[in-house]
């Protein structure tokens, strides 16, 4: 629930909503801080464990990035480009849900 929350403050208060300008630098930020989170996202990946839970890592790749992929490449009318973007944009909040 947290989760939606934050998904639905973050519409309300985002700066296209309110028009609000970005500064130079900020792009540069949002690009480190999507980086920063995606390594301590596999920072905690245990290699050790990926055997075991195999099948439940095999249904979370296929849940978190061939079905986001599917569905954009239809609604999309074929285009690889968007339906990648969208998958690949699809992982870091099933890394939060999950």
């Amino acid at each position: 629930m947290k989760f939606v929350a934050w998904l639905t403050v973050g519409l309300l208060l985002g700066p296209s909503v309110l028009r609000i300008a970005q500064p130079e630098w900020f792009e540069m930020l949002s690009f480190v801080a999507g980086g920063l989170f995606m390594f301590f996202a596999g920072l905690e990946l245990r290699f050790l464990s990926l055997q075991a839970d195999a099948k439940f890592l095999s249904v979370g790749f296929l849940g978190a990035f061939c079905v986001p992929f599917f569905i954009g490449y239809v609604a999309f009318n074929q285009n690889v480009f968007l339906a990648l973007a969208l998958s690949i944009s699809a992982i870091p909040v099933a890394i939060q849900i999950l």
